[in-house]
């Protein structure tokens, strides 16, 4: 039985929260590939026995999340006892996300004597870090712990779980997580996931925020985790590289690294999720005084909407108000650094001008920029059906500052700001609409009402070395999509016919794909219907973490270094056996250098 445990983050895809952040995402990847996506059909969800830490404890009780309902139906791999940790970034929950019971668990027995929020036991205080907190059992082999990014006890708590469960192997998943188990005490195998270059977020940050301070603690971030790492997983070839280097620059791309494969490319994937599916929307109404009660002020009740419009029509739900047959093209999730703000104004405002007759555009210089291009007739804006206004629609917004990464939000903040500044000089300032975080139940809605989505990124290195979850959001539910290129994933769907690309920086290229889609409707389906045929065929979880599973299936336990330090037990091709080495990177590199006198 190999003993795994599983670190990564929450919220987890199914759980109805007003933000469903890409290091979630990740981790529930990692969750299908250890489970196989397989289900317990006894669905049991308590903690039972025994605590971590080894004192006694009561039942930590049901997990009530729709994440939890999916957990408790899954099983862990033939022969893999699973342990899932995750860490709550606590900035994705609203107050009613959070459900008062989790938080008045009797004491668990952990490394501070109590539970892992503020306090222990019937009167300890209930806070946000412990109506964060789960500790759930599914089934003999399957154990689930959370925990809040903010909890105090963290690294106590995740400290007696590597000591009670004494694992195999320790798979970290997002950066932050993997610099936190950098700091732990264990002496098994290392595998992290790095999904996003690092510096490639230093760097962005510093030119948003114009301050270069924070790039050594950056530096620092990703140091740890390459010192201690065994194995290492990216989200692109591009980033693949990139962390090659880094590790020949620390010294560690020596005679054992020589013919093993020990940092792979894992895309980002997607499947369709249960929160998917269009639900109804409770809304409060008002019942007015009745005949025979003239005298009462009447009441209120909730009442489901089954023919609920999110943001269309004057009683949408959203309160946005955009017209019935308006053209809308969406805009999903924050507005990071990387998003060039500027080219994603001009561009939907041209669109705008062009569809109500009033641009100044301009002949054939203004598609002197590249992209698609609709031809000088759609970029003067004749020949279009302008009966349909065209609306921008937002969701996301300012973020919190994170502790680990204060200004990736606060360049974040910066790119979404400016945004709102240029919207409110614009002549068609009222249509862009703004809806804040939005439940992730209510996403489906957006979609459904949505014409196309679109996405811009800046051309730097963390376009080009990472990925984009919204892209494959939208071709999930079949949105046609226009998106600049800079990604491995824009750059695929492209040549697939899954998005209408066009160049970075391009406003004409952007406005006249825009166009092209806002005049086509037969366009827009062919795009949306590949979109989905691409996802299927290159996104599916079981595809992209194929070289995980190979090495998880080769993996041996018990397999040490050699005495010599450069043997490891195993055998295969070079490159295709990844069991070979499961410490290829961290003291076996020592270990060779001293050996050899050359440290």
């Amino acid at each position: 039985m190999k003993r795994v445990l599983l670190v990564g983050n929450a919220p987890l895809p199914d759980d109805n929260v007003k933000k469903r952040p890409s290091e979630g995402l990740r981790t529930w990847q990692f969750v299908k590939a250890l489970t196989g996506g397989m289900t317990n059909g006894s669905g049991t969800s308590s903690m039972a026995g025994g605590s971590v830490g080894g004192s006694a404890s009561s039942s930590a009780g049901e997990d009530g999340s729709r994440n939890g309902r999916v957990l408790s139906k899954m099983v862990p791999r033939s022969g893999l006892d699973l342990r899932l940790v995750t860490i709550a970034v606590d900035d994705c929950y609203d107050d009613e996300d959070l459900e008062p019971e989790v938080g008045t668990q009797a004491s668990l027995g952990f490394a501070d004597g109590g539970s892992a929020g503020s306090g222990s036991g019937a009167d300890a205080k209930v806070t946000r870090e412990s109506l964060l907190r789960k500790d759930c059992k599914y089934g003999a082999n399957f154990i689930h712990h959370q925990i809040s990014e903010n909890d105090p006890s963290l690294y106590g708590t995740l400290q007696s779980i590597i000591d009670e469960h004494k694992p195999d192997v320790i798979i970290g998943v997002n950066l932050d997580v993997c610099n936190v188990l950098s700091r732990m005490r264990f002496d098994c195998v290392f595998w992290a996931d790095m999904a996003g270059w690092t510096m490639a977020k230093a760097q962005i940050d510093a030119y948003k925020t114009r301050n270069d301070r924070r790039l050594g603690n950056y530096l620092k971030l990703e140091e740890n985790v390459l010192a201690r790492a065994d194995f290492i997983s990216v989200v692109s070839e591009a980033q693949k590289y990139t962390v090659v280097g880094e590790l020949a620059m620390m010294k560690k791309m020596g005679a054992y690294e020589f013919d093993r494969e020990f940092v792979v490319t894992i895309e980002n994937g997607l499947e369709d999720f249960k929160s998917d599916r269009i639900e109804k929307i409770v809304r409060t109404v008002r019942n007015s005084p009745s005949a025979d009660r003239a005298w009462s002020a009447g009441g209120f009740e909730e009442v489901e909407d089954s023919g609920l419009r999110y943001f269309r029509g004057p009683s949408s739900y959203s309160g946005a108000d955009i017209p019935s047959n308006a053209f809308v093209i969406l805009w999903l999730g924050s507005y990071s650094a990387w998003v060039d703000e500027e080219t994603l104004f001009k561009s939907v405002e041209a669109a705008m001008a062009a569809v109500a007759g009033t641009d100044k555009g301009s002949g054939a210089e203004a598609g002197a920029g590249g992209g698609s291009g609709s031809g000088a007739g759609a970029r003067r804006g004749s020949g279009l059906n302008r009966t349909r206004e065209i609306y921008f629609v937002s969701t996301g917004g300012l973020s919190e500052l994170s502790k680990s990464e204060a200004s990736v939000s606060e360049g974040a903040n910066k790119t979404y700001l400016n945004f709102k500044e240029m919207v409110g000089l614009s002549r068609f300032k009222d249509q862009f609409k703004f809806l804040g975080w939005v439940p992730a139940k209510h996403i489906p809605y957006l979609y459904r009402e949505a014409d196309i989505g679109i996405n811009v990124d800046r051309r730097c290195l963390d376009t080009l070395t990472g990925s984009r979850n919204r892209l494959l959001e939208m071709m999930k539910f079949e949105l046609p999509i226009v998106s600049t290129f800079g990604t491995e994933l824009s750059y695929g769907m492209g040549s697939f016919g899954a998005c209408l690309g066009v160049a970075s920086g391009s406003v004409e290229g952007v406005r006249d794909a825009i166009l092209e889609l806002y005049s086509n409707p037969a366009r827009r389906k062919d795009y949306g219907s590949k979109g989905r045929k691409y996802l299927e065929s290159y996104c599916a979880y079981d595809r992209v973490m194929r070289p995980f599973n190979k090495w998880l299936g080769e993996f041996s336990v018990g397999a040490g270094v050699a005495d010599d330090g450069i043997g490891r037990g195993g055998s295969g091709s070079a490159r295709g056996s990844l069991a070979k080495g499961s410490a290829a990177i961290g003291d076996r590199a020592h270990k060779f250098l001293v050996k050899f006198g050359l440290k």
